[in-house]
């Protein structure tokens, strides 16, 4: 296992980091790190993870990775793995293109979160809420609103109301998670690859025709 840097925080470390270790093991059997990642565990009481996580949620900047749990919640433990499989997936992404945050279109956000997507269904087997959170029908929809948008510079605007919002007018709470996710896992069906083949993949040929 490459040797990662957990950034110590809360006292609950003691219960989480070697769940967190035997998760990033696991990851590592698909796609190999060509450096330590830094992972900052943090304690959240936050009602949105408990409620509509499941007990932990994460984002990742670069090589950089924050994952907020909570161990009071019912099967954290399976969510926190989810999430470190999520996590650990973007920051392989920014690895192995070798881009950062400031150079990505809209697109590379797009293709990024359905790949993280994949790869945690995956390992764990496990489709998220938010990867089906319309239906087919409607995401198709969504797809054709979605597409003129993915060659804009990458801003948190228009990730936060495709993402994230519950809103806004024109996309529903979720729409870039089920829409990237059916679109990626669309594409890794035809492709027939392995993980490190895929992830070197350009993302323009990743999202290709979208739902259409």
């Amino acid at each position: 296992m490459v040797e990662h840097e957990f950034l110590q925080t809360k006292e609950f470390i003691a219960k989480v980091k070697p769940l967190v270790k035997k998760y990033l093991e696991e990851a590592e059997l698909f796609l190999m790190p060509k450096k330590p990642v830094k992972i900052n565990l943090v304690y959240t009481s936050s009602p949105h993870v408990i409620k509509d996580m499941g007990g932990s949620t994460g984002f990742t900047w670069e090589n950089n990775i924050t994952l907020e749990i909570n161990t009071e919640t019912k099967g954290w433990k399976d969510r926190l793995r989810g999430t470190v499989m999520h996590e650990f997936n973007h920051a392989m992404r920014y690895q192995i293109t070798g881009k950062s945050f400031d150079d990505y279109a809209f697109i590379d956000s797009f293709a990024m979160e359905g790949l993280a997507q994949c790869f945690e269904e995956h390992i764990t087997g496990n489709i998220n809420p938010w990867s089906k959170a319309i239906s087919k029908t409607k995401a198709r929809i969504m797809w054709r609103k979605i597409k003129p948008l993915l060659n804009e510079k990458n801003n948190g605007n228009l990730y936060q109301r495709i993402f994230l919002s519950r809103n806004d007018k024109t996309f529903p709470h979720w729409t870039g998670y089920t829409v990237s996710y059916l679109t990626l896992s669309k594409k890794l069906k035809e492709l027939d690859l392995e993980w490190p083949e895929i992830m070197k993949i350009d993302s323009k040929s990743l999202v290709a025709n979208g739902l259409e």
